[in-house]
C-alpha cells in the first residue's frame, strides 16, 4: 500500500521541477492484515530533471518512523513511478 502527495514547483520550465512531498506505505501479505496505523511515513524535498534519457530525481527525505540517529536520507530516482 502506497500513499503519496507531492507539490511541484517549476524552476526552469518543464525541464527542472522542485518538489515537496509526503509518502506513507507498508507491505502486507494478506488483505486482512492491513492496518492504516502501521504505515511508515516520510516527507522531504527534491528536484526532478527531464533528460533525453528519462526523468532523474534527487530527494532529501526525513523518515518519521526510522529509529536511527540520522533520520534524513538522500534518494536517487531514474524514471517515473507511474
Amino acid at each position: 500500500m502506497i500513499c503519496s502527495s507531492e507539490i511541484s514547483i517549476p524552476i526552469s520550465g518543464d525541464q527542472i521541477i522542485g518538489v515537496l512531498f509526503f509518502d506513507a506505505g507498508n507491505s502486507y501479505k494478506y488483505l486482512s492484515n492491513i492496518n492504516i496505523n502501521e504505515l511508515k511515513k516520510g516527507a522531504g524535498l527534491g528536484v526532478r530533471i527531464m533528460t533525453p534519457m528519462g526523468l532523474l530525481g534527487f530527494d532529501y527525505a526525513y523518515g518519521f518512523d526510522n529509529d536511527a540517529d540520522n533520520k534524513w536520507k538522500f534518494h536517487f530516482q531514474f524514471g517515473s513511478m507511474f
